[in-house]
């Protein structure tokens, strides 16, 4: 029996590496002068809580808490299925009127500040 020859060709995996190159910033880092501290204070927007928005929030805080009593009333009075619906969306209702309450105290705690 002839023995084959078995050739097996050797290929090169071409890799393709770039040199990175590090770039260094030509602006130097320096601390603001006194008068460029002045002038951003100065220029600074302050935080208010405007009436508009102190009703906004005050408006959908009361609609979430309606919303949650409602569901918390009606996980009370069905059974079944609806009851862990009920159970659900007063836990979602609950959680956004919480939230509104947060604002609210930011809200109040921003007017005491400002005065």
């Amino acid at each position: 029996m002839a023995k084959k020859k078995t050739t097996k060709k050797k290929t090169k995996k071409k890799t393709s590496r770039k040199a990175t190159k590090t770039v260094k910033s030509s602006k130097k880092t320096s601390k603001p002068s006194e008068a460029q501290i002045a002038k951003a204070i100065k220029t600074r927007k302050r935080t208010y809580a405007s009436r508009r928005k102190l009703k906004l929030v005050i408006n959908n805080f009361i609609l979430f808490a309606i919303l949650f009593l409602i569901s918390l009333i009606f996980y009370f009075v069905f059974d079944g299925m609806m009851e862990n619906l009920f159970f659900l969306l007063a836990i979602l209702f609950g959680f956004v009127a919480v939230a509104f309450v947060i604002v609210l105290l930011i809200f109040v705690f921003i007017k005491l500040l400002n005065k």
